[in-house]
């Protein structure tokens, strides 16, 4: 036994003060007496009789009512050991638990099963439920209240994003250790042997829910975007996948701002993946490609695209080569939404950089330097960014190059381009270099304070359309104009559960945000001036009003797919025979009892206070009837 307050024992300092009153307390009666000799004694010592203690029934019945509520305050207990069902319940929240199977979803299924574990936990059972979306929630903390974990467990809701299951069982682990040891329970639709490597020495119990199921899903949604391609020349292609085990037929629409303008009927067979051209979008707008058919997932049946209005892009040329700028501007003729600029350095001012998209500086660098997407071809020697070798490279030889770059795309043979002479270019440390000779970068590219910058140690101009017909040059500066082309200033498709942010030019206040579901959230911008989002776990479009700092209302719409292979095949894959995986050789499909629970023992803490209270008020209503009686 021990207790919690001791310095709620100076509380029992209040019986001197009783014990005072008592020893000091004198009865004085009247009585007539004949004589006062005999009482001469008494007059001579008054205070003997004071000095005495006679303590009677009211002051012991004091002394314990003090007692009593000392003790009380002092909050004794006592501790002895209980064994405790301890759990930890991870559910799979992501979009192939949406699947049907029976008469719900698969995470219907699952929570059924969690029910039935809880109800047979014993009565000092504890858990804890841990929400696997695309990212892992802890919902509770460990409870002892089944009622309130099955309430938990019965409003769990599904997502329509990918899992995270890997994550959720590391927080479930980690939950476990702190609590002294855990037994941990994975309500999903298919094993996963990772998970069971992740956990060890742990042991994971999977509780599988759901069957095979026929399923016909939407995996791509392909417009294509870019510098050279208006609204009106974008054609859709839209990609199917069966995961079924018989041919299926649907009906798929197409539809821009809700407006039907193709629908085709189709028929997959067992496992094919067709993609599916259409014609040229008349307008911008959002864009809907729409499966009509009943099979077992129907988050996936649907996919959507932001068709944005084609933008004419401002092109600035310095240059005082006149081929060079003869050339780009046939390239501007064909490419009718670039309207193009030239000025000699001779006559350039810093206000011509204003209002102009991207710029090119052959042979230039602008003095300051201007903030936007720029081209820097064979630049002069700078003290700012661009650092330059002193020496020129002759008939350098193209050694390697950045595949994966944008402005590299199409370029399988770059090393076949012949250079006459090159400068090298040491690239900052915010840029990577994208094309190398063995002495040094031939050229680099980064992004720097929200601009994008190409830098090119060679002529670029006198490989655009040379004699040998070879378009490298040409597709290389084609890229490079694309990749600096101005983007959205804001999202425009997002993966679900992926963050909408907002950090275009503007700085905003807040913003209100609709979701396809029609929930409404009210954001405020950071400190920046950004709107940060999270809620976009909902497939489809999102309306978006901002407003900015000068109070302005702006609109920045998005739209959010599933588009996930993983969550659209919607395979079971059972746990693995008895004894195959040493991990999993003792497991049992479902829980029975709660011995399969795991059994902590641990100390239970009881306090009885609120009993020496009831007693003290016993004790107290004693005192005044004593009381009472005397005075009667």
């Amino acid at each position: 036994m021990d207790y919690l307050n001791p310095l709620a024992a100076l509380w029992g300092l209040l019986t001197v003060p009783i014990v005072l009153l008592y020893f000091l307390r004198q009865e004085q009666l009247p009585a007539k007496v004949s004589s006062i000799i005999p009482w001469r004694k008494v007059i001579e010592d008054p205070f003997a009789e004071r000095r005495r203690f006679n303590p009677d029934l009211l002051f012991w019945l004091q002394i314990l009512l003090i007692t009593l509520l000392t003790i009380g305050l002092m909050r004794f207990y006592w501790l002895w050991t209980v064994k405790a069902d301890r759990v930890v319940l991870v559910f799979d929240a992501s979009a192939s638990m949406q699947a049907r199977t029976g008469g719900g979803s698969r995470l219907e299924a699952a929570k059924a099963k969690a029910v039935d574990l809880v109800d047979n936990l014993s009565s000092e059972g504890q858990v804890l439920i841990i929400r696997a979306g695309i990212y892992p929630e802890g919902m509770s903390g460990f409870l002892n209240n089944k009622t309130e974990s099955k309430d938990i467990i019965s409003g769990l809701k599904g997502g329509e994003t990918r899992g995270s299951m890997t994550e959720a069982v590391n927080l479930a682990l980690s939950e476990a250790k702190n609590a002294g040891g855990a037994k941990l329970y994975l309500f999903t639709d298919s094993y996963r042997p990772d998970l069971v490597s992740l956990a060890a020495p742990k042991k994971l119990n999977f509780q599988i829910s759901g069957k095979e199921t026929e399923n016909l899903a939407i995996t791509a949604v392909d417009v294509p975007k870019g510098l050279y391609n208006t609204a009106t020349q974008r054609r859709v292609y839209v990609t199917l996948q069966s995961y079924a085990q018989k041919p299926l037929q649907a009906r798929l629409n197409i539809l821009l701002d809700k407006r039907l303008l193709w629908r085709s009927s189709i028929e997959l067979e067992p496992g094919e993946n067709r993609t599916l051209p259409f014609g040229e979008l008349p307008s911008q707008g959002v864009l809907e490609a729409r499966l009509d058919i009943q099979d077992d997932l129907m988050l996936d049946n649907r996919a959507y695209a932001v068709i944005r209005k084609a933008h004419t892009v401002q092109l600035l040329l310095v240059s005082s080569d006149e081929p060079l700028a003869d050339n780009i501007r046939r390239i501007c003729n064909v490419v009718k939404t670039v309207q193009f600029r030239w000025v000699r350095p001779s006559e350039y001012i810093p206000q011509d950089a204003q209002n102009v998209d991207l710029a090119i500086f052959h042979r230039f660098v602008p003095e300051p330097l201007v903030s936007m997407n720029s081209l820097y071809i064979m630049p002069p020697k700078s003290k700012k960014f661009i650092k330059i070798q002193d020496e020129q490279i002759d008939n350098p030889h193209i050694l390697d190059w950045d595949r994966g770059h944008p402005a590299l795309k199409y370029l399988g043979f770059l090393d076949e381009l012949t250079l006459e002479a090159a400068l090298g270019v040491e690239p900052p440390s915010w840029a990577s270099p994208i094309i190398s000779s063995w002495v040094s970068p031939l050229a680099w590219a980064g992004e720097e304070g929200g601009h994008r910058i190409v830098t090119v140690g060679f002529d670029l101009g006198q490989y655009l359309f040379p004699p040998s017909q070879d378009v490298s040059g040409l597709v290389l500066l084609l890229n490079i104009l694309e990749w600096l082309a101005p983007e959205a200033p804001y999202p425009l498709e997002l993966t679900t559960g992926e963050r909408y942010i907002l950090k275009d030019s503007s700085r905003y206040a807040k913003a209100q945000i609709k979701t396809p579901q029609n929930r409404t959230f009210n954001v405020a911008a950071d400190q920046e001036g950004h709107i940060v989002f999270s809620e976009t776990d909902e497939i489809g479009e999102y309306e978006v009003r901002v407003w900015d700092n000068n109070g302005r209302e702006l609109r920045r719409d998005f739209v959010a797919n599933l588009l996930s292979e993983t969550e659209s095949e919607l395979r079971i894959r059972p746990l693995p025979p008895t004894g195959t995986t040493p991990d999993l050789a003792s497991e049992q499909p479902e829980p029975k009892t709660g011995a399969q629970t795991s059994g902590i023992l641990e100390e239970k803490q009881h306090e009885f206070w609120r009993y020496l209270v009831l007693l003290a008020l016993g004790v107290l209503l004693y005192e005044l009837w004593v009381y009472l009686r005397q005075l009667s």
